[in-house]
């Protein structure tokens, strides 16, 4: 029997766009124990499936979302995913950190960290239902800004609070600093994650998720956020901040 997971959930999701074909494999525990959370692990994976040289916006080059181990937790500004790719703005790592509500949404479907190679043929879209993971038809999508394709996504799929990360015409036309976004506007923007998403023919990534998060020891856990949440709520910056942002 396999030691149990805490704040990971040891599944790694792997889809190739090239063969649509879609793989779980369970998360090496010891590139979890040697690189730090979601932006670590997820640049070792890149590192081990890219060479030099690689084109970014070439159908081998992947597209790797991550969630650390506090996602979908209580802790205090765990709502977090990063995008690790190589930029086709810069042509060297890029490490892409968003908000909102689909990092923990994917956590909760049972997943540390989505790896997308390959091209479609046409648009599609991932749709991620805690085990059931589709590649539907985003044909009649395609040209759509992100709000409209975020509220088609989710009346086709009739869940109203399936979590989007979604790229629009920017994207789809590799503007090389083109964003990801979630929510209608948080943004995974740096170093041009849309553009990538774009050269997949792939329009947007759709989430559902029920499955909680294991947490080794709830009560000092626990204990743990509400202090951290207490020292946030009390610093001299938090009104200014959480008014007007950074």
């Amino acid at each position: 029997m396999r030691d149990k997971w805490y704040g990971w959930c040891g599944r790694i999701l792997y889809v190739d766009l090239n063969s649509m074909q879609v793989k779980t494999q369970e998360l090496p525990r010891d590139l979890v124990r040697d690189y730090l959370g979601q932006s670590g692990s997820g640049a070792r994976l890149l590192m081990d499936m890219t060479y030099p040289g690689m084109d970014p916006l070439s159908h081998q080059a992947p597209l790797i979302f991550g969630v650390g181990p506090l996602g979908g937790t209580p802790a205090p500004c765990s709502g977090r995913f990063s995008l690790t790719f190589k930029s086709p703005l810069t042509g060297i790592f890029a490490d892409s950190n968003c908000g909102g509500h689909f990092g923990p949404e994917f956590k909760m479907a049972g997943f540390d960290h989505l790896v997308i190679t390959g091209k479609a043929a046409h648009p599609v879209y991932l749709w991620i239902d805690n085990d059931q993971v589709r590649i539907k038809d985003a044909r009649h999508l395609w040209g759509l800004d992100t709000w409209e394709a975020d509220a088609g996504i989710r009346q086709e799929l009739g869940e109203r609070t399936a979590q989007v990360a979604c790229i629009g015409p920017a994207g789809e036309n590799m503007v090389l600093m083109s964003a990801v976004i979630c929510n209608l506007g948080r943004a995974a923007a740096r170093c041009g994650p849309g553009a990538v998403m774009g050269s997949k023919n792939l329009k947007a990534v759709a989430v559902r998720g029920d499955r909680g998060v294991d947490i080794f020891e709830p009560a000092a856990f626990t204990e743990a956020v509400q202090e951290v949440q207490a020292s946030i709520l009390g610093d001299p910056l938090y009104e200014q901040a959480s008014s007007y942002g950074t």
